[in-house]
């Protein structure tokens, strides 16, 4: 019961540091713009599936710049917007705004409740 407990912690820990680095990012990229999804790559592997990737365009000062192979929530098709955070002082340096849909904080809990669990599990 110690070994599972000991990896449930571990994976605890992983949501907990995700979260950390998404905020750091957020903390640096904190302008917004609108990016046009421009392709669709579907990757299909027998071991965990279909995975979508999307490619992103925006615009920021007159150029024009790429996010590649993201993932993102739901399902845009080609032509959909969604809100671009990047920072000002370098544009290429950007992402999906994951913290505009108010579900970023959901992953620290998500960490800080496995890591409980497991710690519990660790003591039984």
């Amino acid at each position: 019961m110690i070994i599972v407990g000991f990896v449930i912690v571990c994976l605890g820990i992983f949501f907990m540091i995700y979260y950390k680095v998404h905020k750091k990012q957020n903390n640096r990229r904190t302008a917004r713009v609108q990016g046009t999804c421009v392709n669709i790559t579907v990757n299909t592997s027998e071991d965990s599936g279909d995975t979508t990737h999307y490619d992103f365009s925006y615009d920021v000062g007159g150029n024009q710049y790429m996010l590649k192979n993201l993932i993102v929530p739901g399902s845009p098709a080609i032509g959909d917007q969604v809100t671009i955070r990047y920072n000002p002082d370098n544009p290429k340096d950007a992402g999906y705004d994951f913290a505009s849909d108010g579900k970023e904080q959901y992953i620290l809990y998500l960490g800080i409740g496995i890591t409980v669990v497991g710690i519990i599990l660790m003591i039984l």
